[in-house]
């Protein structure tokens, strides 16, 4: 059941972190959640935990806390892209290469309807990878 006062504050927070203001993004998802469980929820919806996870990593760089907030998320909607690619960003910040890598093998073997929003999604992936990776290896090679 849709909690619309969770929903709003939900739909603040992503406006907030599409104007890069990820604190108060944060603090609006996390009010979101907490709405969510104090009306009788027993799981805040996936998308809430995602874009939680996803700024604690980011914003209060709580890595851990924000790969289980993402990993829980995508555990109840496997489905959606949106989730995985999140994950994957925590992924990313956690180091954690081999476990993302993972996840895009993951993404480019589906082949259900979804299959073009995975291929953006993989597409990101492979972004956000190419552009923490070529850095680090570019410094490394002699001028």
């Amino acid at each position: 059941m849709l909690v619309h006062s969770a929903e709003e504050s939900f739909q603040a927070g992503m406006q907030c972190l599409m104007s890069g203001k990820k604190t108060e993004a944060l603090a609006r998802i996390e009010a979101a959640i907490q709405l969510e469980l104090r009306f009788g929820e027993s799981r805040p919806q996936a998308r809430y935990l995602s874009f939680y996870g996803l700024l604690l990593a980011l914003e209060r760089r709580q890595v851990r806390e924000g790969l289980r907030f993402c990993r829980e998320a995508v555990t109840q909607e496997s489905y959606n892209p949106d989730l995985r690619c999140n994950l994957g960003r925590v992924l990313l910040r956690a180091g954690r290469r081999k476990e993302l890598a993972s996840l895009q093998e993951l993404l480019s073997d589906d082949e259900d309807e979804e299959e073009r929003t995975d291929d953006i999604v993989l597409d990101e992936a492979t972004r956000i990878m190419r552009d923490w990776l070529v850095p680090r290896f570019t410094q490394a090679e002699p001028g």
